[in-house]
């Protein structure tokens, strides 16, 4: 589903202003149900969503899948620098248009972002209560700096996560 801190950017949004609004997802692998969230959200906001598209990247969730290779990253790196310029076209041109995955699987992508996408959402802050520092920690603090949620602090030079987690795993991939 889309995630938590982007729902609540989106619910923030003054659309009196917007003409063109459009949105850019990046999973590691199906979007599943996260445009079907992403244009609930933007209405909820008073705003349809006029375009929707997908760059797939490289995993990032340390915690529950495998990292690609090297020559795999790249190999998907390359292809999203082609999506992306695609992207710009459209978006200059400010066609409305939506990324879908395989109509027949709309359906049961709608039902699995209603059911595991609430249930996700209600548990993401706690995901970090598996997380911890280990002894070789130096304190550096990089964890602190780049969690978009203000989510780590250090308590005697030691990473203490506050649970308003929001699973981007920025704080492992960096560290």
């Amino acid at each position: 589903t889309l995630p938590g801190i982007v729902s609540e950017f989106i619910g923030r949004l003054d659309p009196s202003f917007v003409r063109y609004a459009f949105i850019v997802l990046t999973p590691a692998g199906t979007p599943g149900g996260a445009l079907i969230s992403a244009r609930r959200a933007f209405r909820r906001a008073g705003k349809d969503l006029d375009a929707g598209f997908t760059i797939r990247m490289p995993s990032n969730d340390l915690a529950l899948s495998d990292v690609q290779s090297p020559t795999k990253q790249r190999a998907i790196l390359a292809r999203a620098d082609e999506k992306l310029a695609a992207i710009i076209r459209s978006i200059a041109a400010g066609e409305r248009r939506f990324h879908t995955i395989f109509p027949l699987l709309l359906p049961l992508a709608w039902l699995a972002t209603a059911i595991l996408g609430s249930a996700l959402s209600h548990h993401r802050h706690a995901l970090d209560r598996r997380f911890f520092a280990e002894n070789s920690c130096t304190g550096c603090g990089i964890c602190v700096q780049v969690c978009p949620a203000e989510n780590i602090v250090l308590v005697d030079g030691r990473p203490q996560w506050k649970h308003r987690c929001e699973a981007c795993m920025a704080c492992i991939n960096y560290c």
